[in-house]
């Protein structure tokens, strides 16, 4: 990047959102680097907040949710080969059940408040799978007091990881929903894509550029996860080293052709449904030079 564009990228701090769930951490935990610090300001929140900032003009570039870029797909753009997917079970979308699925269906769901993909995920595999539709209530994400109210709950990332590994929860019966939508339809699933405003993408191409670059060098850096990233997962959420080595090998962060096929699979359903009002076109960033 030349001297001027590096002076324009400086002027005002890029505002980049960031999921605050461990499985962004492989791409996030050296960024932004060194040279860009005092360029980008990275604010981190649940899912539902980054959406609704990113939409509301408050951030410029960030990690929302599939299902958000579905709702708003007329005015952000794809950042190309980077997402949160996984191509058979993912450990962090998980349903807790008091009974398995092959028993007993549950009539009554309580769905986490946290991101609106993996619910209406959870969604249409009841209603299409299955051909049940059960009551859902929406809940802070406490397993006990959701369990107290349902039969069934659902809960997304570090929430889902914390009650899988407490022992207070070894009777529950655990679906991973990305393994059953595999299991289902043959296709991976994409959680969440990394999108800019394509208004602010239009008269900040070298800034987009700029983010993106770094970006895409942190996700070439990924593999083998270092041993920080695990002692902090360890730290923060709990486990084992090799239960975190496992949890990010069945992550995903390419959104190759196969991705973009599993996520249109996902949109055409939610369409079907009537969770989607249409199914939204996958509009790529495209690089300027």
């Amino acid at each position: 990047m030349t001297e001027q564009a590096n002076r324009a990228v400086s002027v005002d701090p890029i505002r980049i959102g960031k999921i605050g769930y461990t499985n962004v951490w492989p791409i996030f935990w050296n960024f932004p680097p060194s040279e860009m610090d005092a360029s980008c300001q990275v604010i981190t929140q649940t899912p539902a907040l980054i959406n609704r900032e990113l939409i509301a003009g408050s951030l410029d570039i960030a990690v929302i949710s599939s299902y958000a870029y579905a709702q708003h797909a007329d005015k952000l753009l794809i950042l190309p080969n980077l997402s949160i997917s996984s191509k058979h079970a993912v450990g962090s979308v998980l349903l807790f059940s008091k009974r398995p699925l092959t028993d007993s269906l549950p009539q009554t769901i309580a769905l986490t408040s946290s991101s609106a993909t993996s619910v209406h995920l959870l969604q249409i595999v009841m209603q299409r799978k299955f051909a049940h539709t059960p009551q859902y209530v929406s809940m802070h994400p406490d397993l006990n007091t959701m369990l107290q109210a349902c039969d069934a709950a659902l809960l997304i990332g570090d929430d889902a990881i914390r009650a899988s590994l407490n022992p207070a929860f070894n009777s529950l019966h655990l679906t991973d929903l990305a393994q059953l939508w595999r299991e289902w339809t043959g296709f991976g699933m994409t959680f969440a894509l990394w999108v800019v405003r394509e208004d602010w993408a239009a008269r900040n191409a070298e800034k987009v550029m700029f983010v993106y670059n770094a970006l895409m060098a942190a996700k070439n850096h990924i593999y083998p996860i270092s041993g920080a990233i695990l002692n902090e997962a360890i730290h923060q959420v709990g486990g084992s080293i090799a239960y975190w080595q496992s949890y990010y090998q069945q992550l995903n962060y390419d959104f190759t052709l196969t991705e973009q096929q599993g996520l249109r699979q996902y949109f055409a359903l939610a369409h079907e449904l009537g969770f989607l009002g249409r199914v939204p076109e996958l509009r790529l960033w495209q690089h300027p030079y």
